[in-house]
């Protein structure tokens, strides 16, 4: 493990086929389908999940399933499950004793309680091997600035290995996590795998890069997280900040005092819904405020006005 930079800027851990380098602000964990529908508790998952939690990474879920129509359901799914084709397990669909298998909102569908999402994680529902293809994921990332992920799970020959390619091709550096103590049949059948998976990405032990990120969340964390400021600084609506406000990070909202475009009822909000990506402009209504008429900030008072309500009829005419 080693780190460069001021603090946290890069930690680097032994991998293969090199070591493999990631930025701490810019990187998240994703989890790839530990569902009920499929196993158990796996403690490795578990640990590496605290690790990245406590090191304060950005947490990302997948779980695969269908509509209860299956309509989502590709065909060569079902026909590679089918009984005739010697499948003697249950098939997407079939009643279980977690209710339908793979089947969106029944209860095996939902991620193990031992993993159980926290608020603010996010979780992404897909319906093919990959966590990438018909999904939000990539923008979500995109969202928060990721560009490198550590990536864990169940069904490395499958829905990992798919994933990594997939992160691989939209400009994304991986890194698999493997799990050791796996039964021989499986430990080689895995490694098959995860030795092509290294040609788009890289390898790590999972205890390994567990025990780095615990020293990471244990070492002091300056975020320079950019920050909302209102300000009514002057009449002009584009009049730049005061040089003791100017960050090249803050968003700078002029002569805001009612609820927001984009329904933001708060700075805090407001951020939130530009860091996903959603649009928090908008054009005024003809019955809101305006400053033709109303908005005359006089130097005695400072510039500022307030309003309760937003409407042209409840604002003061400043003079």
């Amino acid at each position: 493990m080693a780190f460069s930079g001021a603090g946290l800027s890069h930690l680097v851990v032994d991998a293969r086929p090199f070591p493999f380098s990631f930025p701490s602000r810019h990187t998240a964990l994703l989890v790839i389908g530990m569902q009920r529908d499929f196993l158990a508790c796996v403690r490795p998952v578990m640990r590496l999940l605290d690790a990245c939690r406590e090191a304060r990474l950005p947490v990302f879920h997948t779980r695969v399933g269908f509509k209860p129509d299956l309509s989502d359901c590709p065909s060569i799914t079902l026909a590679r499950q089918a009984p005739a084709h010697g499948n003697a397990g249950i098939t997407v669909g079939d009643k279980g004793s977690m209710g339908r298998y793979l089947v969106r909102g029944e209860y095996g569908h939902d991620i193990i309680d031992e993993l159980r999402p926290l608020a603010g994680e996010v979780v992404i529902d897909k319906s093919g091997k990959g966590a990438f293809w018909n999904t939000e994921l990539l923008h979500k990332l995109k969202a928060r600035a990721i560009t490198h992920v550590l990536v864990a799970g169940v069904s490395t020959e499958c829905c990992l290995s798919s994933t990594v390619r997939e992160a691989s091709d939209r400009g994304l550096e991986c890194c698999l996590e493997e799990f050791e103590k796996q039964r021989p049949e499986v430990f080689f059948i895995r490694k098959c795998f995860v030795d092509r998976v290294v040609v788009v990405g890289a390898s790590v032990s999972a205890a390994d890069i567990a025990v780095d990120l615990i020293g990471v969340a244990k070492s002091p964390v300056t975020y320079s997280a950019p920050t909302i400021r209102f300000s009514a600084s002057s009449n002009i609506a584009m009049a730049a900040l005061d040089a003791e406000n100017a960050h090249p990070d803050d968003v700078a909202i002029i002569g805001l005092a009612f609820r927001g475009p984009g329904d933001a009822s708060s700075p805090g909000r407001l951020w939130d819904m530009l860091v996903e990506g959603r649009s928090a402009f908008s054009s005024v209504p003809q019955n809101k405020w305006s400053h033709q008429g109303h908005y005359h900030p006089s130097a005695a008072r400072g510039g500022g006005y307030s309003s309760n309500g937003g409407y042209s009829s409840t604002l003061r005419k400043m003079v």
